[in-house]
Protein backbone atom coordinates (compact mmCIF):
# COMPACT_ATOMS: atom_id res chain seq x y z
CA UNK A 1 0.00 0.00 0.00
CA UNK A 2 2.45 2.62 1.11
CA UNK A 3 4.27 1.69 -2.28
CA UNK A 4 1.31 2.58 -4.60
CA UNK A 5 1.16 5.90 -2.49
CA UNK A 6 4.73 6.68 -2.71
CA UNK A 7 4.09 6.14 -6.79
CA UNK A 8 1.30 8.60 -7.10
CA UNK A 9 2.74 11.30 -4.40
CA UNK A 10 6.55 11.03 -5.14
CA UNK A 11 9.06 11.45 -2.26
CA UNK A 12 8.29 14.76 -0.88
CA UNK A 13 4.32 14.25 -0.66
CA UNK A 14 4.46 10.66 0.45
CA UNK A 15 6.73 12.08 3.60
CA UNK A 16 3.94 14.51 4.39
CA UNK A 17 1.58 12.38 4.45
CA UNK A 18 3.65 9.92 6.70
CA UNK A 19 3.79 12.79 9.23
CA UNK A 20 0.14 13.52 8.85
CA UNK A 21 -0.95 9.72 9.47
CA UNK A 22 1.28 9.79 12.90
CA UNK A 23 0.35 12.61 13.90
CA UNK A 24 -3.16 11.85 13.46
CA UNK A 25 -2.47 8.16 15.23
CA UNK A 26 -0.80 10.40 18.06
CA UNK A 27 -4.05 12.49 18.66
CA UNK A 28 -3.92 15.15 21.33
CA UNK A 29 -0.42 14.50 22.43
CA UNK A 30 0.78 15.78 19.22
CA UNK A 31 -1.62 18.61 19.50
CA UNK A 32 -0.81 19.38 23.20
CA UNK A 33 3.26 19.07 22.79
CA UNK A 34 2.79 20.98 19.40
CA UNK A 35 4.92 18.14 17.55
CA UNK A 36 6.34 14.45 17.24
CA UNK A 37 7.91 13.12 19.97
CA UNK A 38 11.01 11.35 19.45
CA UNK A 39 9.05 7.77 19.28
CA UNK A 40 6.86 9.07 16.33
CA UNK A 41 10.24 10.87 14.33
CA UNK A 42 12.09 7.71 14.43
CA UNK A 43 9.00 5.96 12.91
CA UNK A 44 8.84 9.00 10.65
CA UNK A 45 12.04 8.51 9.67
CA UNK A 46 12.17 4.64 9.32
CA UNK A 47 9.69 4.36 6.93
CA UNK A 48 10.89 7.66 5.01
CA UNK A 49 14.10 5.60 4.29
CA UNK A 50 12.44 2.68 3.50
CA UNK A 51 10.61 4.46 0.45
CA UNK A 52 12.64 7.18 -0.15
CA UNK A 53 15.51 5.00 -2.19
CA UNK A 54 12.91 3.73 -4.34
CA UNK A 55 13.23 4.89 -8.24
CA UNK A 56 9.90 4.48 -9.93
CA UNK A 57 8.95 3.52 -12.95
CA UNK A 58 10.01 5.96 -16.09
CA UNK A 59 7.17 7.77 -17.69
CA UNK A 60 6.43 7.06 -21.14
CA UNK A 61 8.52 9.56 -23.63
CA UNK A 62 6.37 12.91 -24.42
CA UNK A 63 5.35 13.75 -28.13
CA UNK A 64 8.09 15.79 -30.35
CA UNK A 65 7.20 19.19 -29.91
CA UNK A 66 6.32 21.28 -33.21
CA UNK A 67 9.36 22.65 -35.18
CA UNK A 68 10.60 25.73 -33.83
CA UNK A 69 11.05 28.83 -36.34
CA UNK A 70 14.10 29.31 -38.58
CA UNK A 71 16.58 32.09 -36.72
CA UNK A 72 17.26 35.59 -38.31
CA UNK A 73 19.95 35.18 -40.80
CA UNK A 74 23.51 36.70 -39.93
CA UNK A 75 25.11 39.46 -41.31
CA UNK A 76 27.82 39.53 -43.55
CA UNK A 77 31.30 40.13 -42.24
CA UNK A 78 33.13 43.07 -42.47
CA UNK A 79 36.50 42.92 -45.30
CA UNK A 80 39.63 42.03 -44.05
CA UNK A 81 42.58 44.19 -44.00
CA UNK A 82 44.43 44.79 -46.66
CA UNK A 83 47.84 42.14 -46.53
CA UNK A 84 51.32 43.55 -46.77
CA UNK A 85 52.68 43.86 -49.75
CA UNK A 86 55.10 41.32 -51.24
CA UNK A 87 58.50 41.59 -51.45
CA UNK A 88 60.48 43.08 -54.74
CA UNK A 89 61.38 39.55 -57.15
CA UNK A 90 64.98 39.46 -57.96
CA UNK A 91 65.85 41.08 -61.75
CA UNK A 92 66.04 38.23 -64.26
CA UNK A 93 68.96 37.45 -66.66
CA UNK A 94 70.05 39.69 -68.86
CA UNK A 95 69.58 38.34 -72.32
CA UNK A 96 71.83 38.02 -75.34
CA UNK A 97 72.45 40.46 -77.71
CA UNK A 98 70.66 39.26 -81.55
CA UNK A 99 72.26 38.74 -84.43
CA UNK A 100 71.82 42.18 -86.65
CA UNK A 101 71.33 41.24 -90.30
CA UNK A 102 74.12 43.32 -92.44
CA UNK A 103 75.79 44.51 -89.90
CA UNK A 104 79.65 45.28 -89.62
CA UNK A 105 80.65 47.39 -86.61
CA UNK A 106 78.22 46.89 -83.09
CA UNK A 107 80.49 49.72 -81.71
CA UNK A 108 80.63 50.87 -77.68
CA UNK A 109 78.73 54.52 -77.46
CA UNK A 110 81.68 56.95 -77.77
CA UNK A 111 80.20 57.65 -81.22
CA UNK A 112 77.38 59.94 -82.44
CA UNK A 113 75.59 58.41 -85.45
CA UNK A 114 76.77 55.47 -88.22
CA UNK A 115 77.73 56.50 -91.31
CA UNK A 116 75.74 54.47 -93.63
CA UNK A 117 72.52 54.36 -91.45
CA UNK A 118 71.94 52.02 -88.58
CA UNK A 119 70.06 52.37 -85.15
CA UNK A 120 71.41 53.33 -81.63
CA UNK A 121 70.70 51.29 -78.72
CA UNK A 122 71.76 50.58 -75.04
CA UNK A 123 73.52 47.45 -74.59
CA UNK A 124 73.14 44.75 -71.32
CA UNK A 125 75.71 46.93 -69.38
CA UNK A 126 73.45 50.35 -69.77
CA UNK A 127 75.97 51.46 -72.29
CA UNK A 128 75.13 53.21 -75.50
CA UNK A 129 75.67 51.47 -78.33
CA UNK A 130 75.26 51.60 -82.38
CA UNK A 131 74.36 48.64 -85.00
CA UNK A 132 75.58 50.33 -87.98
CA UNK A 133 74.68 49.16 -91.80
CA UNK A 134 77.98 47.82 -93.58
CA UNK A 135 77.75 47.96 -97.42
CA UNK A 136 74.92 46.70 -99.77
CA UNK A 137 74.75 43.46 -101.22
CA UNK A 138 77.03 43.92 -104.06
CA UNK A 139 75.38 46.54 -105.58
CA UNK A 140 77.92 49.39 -104.47
CA UNK A 141 78.40 51.34 -101.42
CA UNK A 142 75.94 52.70 -98.67
CA UNK A 143 73.32 49.65 -98.81
CA UNK A 144 71.83 50.37 -101.97
CA UNK A 145 69.80 48.11 -103.87
CA UNK A 146 71.81 47.12 -106.65
CA UNK A 147 70.96 47.70 -110.55
CA UNK A 148 71.63 44.34 -111.91
CA UNK A 149 72.07 41.09 -110.68
CA UNK A 150 75.65 40.72 -109.22
CA UNK A 151 77.92 38.05 -110.67
CA UNK A 152 77.34 34.49 -110.14
CA UNK A 153 73.81 35.19 -107.97
CA UNK A 154 70.86 33.47 -109.55
CA UNK A 155 67.21 34.13 -109.81
CA UNK A 156 64.11 31.28 -109.64
CA UNK A 157 60.72 31.64 -110.37
CA UNK A 158 57.74 30.00 -112.31
CA UNK A 159 56.81 29.45 -115.65
CA UNK A 160 53.47 28.59 -117.54
CA UNK A 161 51.70 28.78 -121.00
CA UNK A 162 48.47 27.76 -120.91
CA UNK A 163 46.90 30.26 -123.86
CA UNK A 164 44.22 29.59 -125.76
CA UNK A 165 44.13 27.62 -129.04
CA UNK A 166 44.41 29.36 -132.50
CA UNK A 167 47.20 32.32 -131.26
CA UNK A 168 48.77 33.35 -134.35
CA UNK A 169 52.09 34.59 -134.57
CA UNK A 170 53.68 34.53 -138.46
CA UNK A 171 52.26 31.12 -138.68
CA UNK A 172 49.25 29.68 -140.45
CA UNK A 173 45.65 30.13 -138.64
CA UNK A 174 44.41 27.50 -136.70
CA UNK A 175 48.07 26.26 -135.38
CA UNK A 176 48.67 26.05 -131.64
CA UNK A 177 50.32 28.32 -130.22
CA UNK A 178 50.52 29.39 -126.41
CA UNK A 179 52.80 32.64 -124.86
CA UNK A 180 54.42 33.20 -121.79
CA UNK A 181 56.66 35.60 -120.33
CA UNK A 182 59.17 35.49 -117.66
CA UNK A 183 60.45 38.54 -115.96
CA UNK A 184 63.62 38.63 -113.63
CA UNK A 185 63.20 40.49 -110.42
CA UNK A 186 66.68 41.75 -111.44
CA UNK A 187 67.85 42.95 -114.85
CA UNK A 188 71.09 40.77 -115.92
CA UNK A 189 73.76 42.73 -117.64
CA UNK A 190 74.32 40.80 -120.88
CA UNK A 191 71.47 38.91 -122.82
CA UNK A 192 71.51 34.79 -121.38
CA UNK A 193 71.29 31.36 -123.30
CA UNK A 194 68.08 30.36 -122.28
CA UNK A 195 67.72 26.33 -122.62
CA UNK A 196 64.28 23.86 -122.29
CA UNK A 197 65.15 20.78 -120.56
CA UNK A 198 63.45 18.12 -122.77
CA UNK A 199 62.40 14.81 -121.45
CA UNK A 200 66.23 13.32 -122.88
CA UNK A 201 68.48 16.49 -121.92
CA UNK A 202 72.15 15.90 -123.71
CA UNK A 203 75.36 15.98 -121.55
CA UNK A 204 75.67 19.67 -122.43
CA UNK A 205 72.60 20.89 -121.43
CA UNK A 206 72.55 18.96 -117.70
CA UNK A 207 75.95 20.34 -117.51
CA UNK A 208 74.37 24.05 -118.05
CA UNK A 209 71.07 23.53 -116.41
CA UNK A 210 72.30 21.22 -112.94
CA UNK A 211 68.97 21.38 -111.36
CA UNK A 212 65.38 19.99 -111.78
CA UNK A 213 62.13 21.10 -111.55
CA UNK A 214 61.44 21.43 -107.55
CA UNK A 215 65.12 23.04 -107.60
CA UNK A 216 65.84 24.93 -110.49
CA UNK A 217 69.61 26.03 -111.08
CA UNK A 218 71.40 27.69 -113.80
CA UNK A 219 74.96 28.09 -115.03
CA UNK A 220 76.34 31.57 -115.44
CA UNK A 221 74.59 33.09 -118.32
CA UNK A 222 72.27 30.74 -118.91
CA UNK A 223 68.25 31.00 -118.36
CA UNK A 224 67.38 26.91 -117.54
CA UNK A 225 63.42 26.60 -118.00
CA UNK A 226 62.44 22.91 -116.06
CA UNK A 227 58.76 21.39 -116.93
CA UNK A 228 56.45 19.92 -114.51
CA UNK A 229 53.56 19.43 -116.80
CA UNK A 230 52.70 19.28 -120.16
CA UNK A 231 54.84 18.85 -123.28
CA UNK A 232 56.20 21.78 -125.90
CA UNK A 233 57.34 20.40 -128.76
CA UNK A 234 58.69 23.84 -130.38
CA UNK A 235 59.61 26.35 -128.57
CA UNK A 236 60.39 30.11 -129.69
CA UNK A 237 59.90 33.84 -128.88
CA UNK A 238 63.18 35.69 -127.40
CA UNK A 239 65.34 35.95 -124.34
CA UNK A 240 66.69 39.61 -123.08
CA UNK A 241 68.21 41.05 -119.85
CA UNK A 242 64.86 41.80 -118.34
CA UNK A 243 62.95 39.11 -118.75
CA UNK A 244 62.38 35.95 -121.76
CA UNK A 245 59.20 35.71 -123.94
CA UNK A 246 57.88 32.23 -124.52
CA UNK A 247 56.11 31.00 -127.75
CA UNK A 248 55.33 27.32 -127.34
CA UNK A 249 53.82 24.66 -129.08
CA UNK A 250 51.86 22.46 -126.44
CA UNK A 251 50.79 23.01 -123.02
CA UNK A 252 53.20 23.12 -120.10
CA UNK A 253 54.05 24.42 -117.07
CA UNK A 254 57.38 24.63 -114.56
CA UNK A 255 60.40 26.73 -112.98
CA UNK A 256 63.08 28.58 -114.52
CA UNK A 257 66.57 30.26 -113.06
CA UNK A 258 69.13 32.42 -114.36
CA UNK A 259 72.74 33.32 -113.12
CA UNK A 260 74.58 36.30 -113.97
CA UNK A 261 77.71 36.74 -115.51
Amino acid sequence: MFHRIHQKLGTAGFIISIVALVAALGGGAYAASGGLNGKQKKEVEKIAKKYAATRGTPGAPGAQGAKGDSGTPGTNGGAGEKGDKGAKGDAGAAGENGEFPNIVELAPGNGEHCELGGTEFFNAAGQRAFACNGEGGGGGGGGEYPETLPSGRSETGFWESQGEKGLVIGGPPGEEITASTISFPLPLDETPERILLAEAPSAEEEAKCPGNSLEPKASAGVLCLYSVLGEVTELTGGTFTFGSLLLIKGKALGSWAVTAH
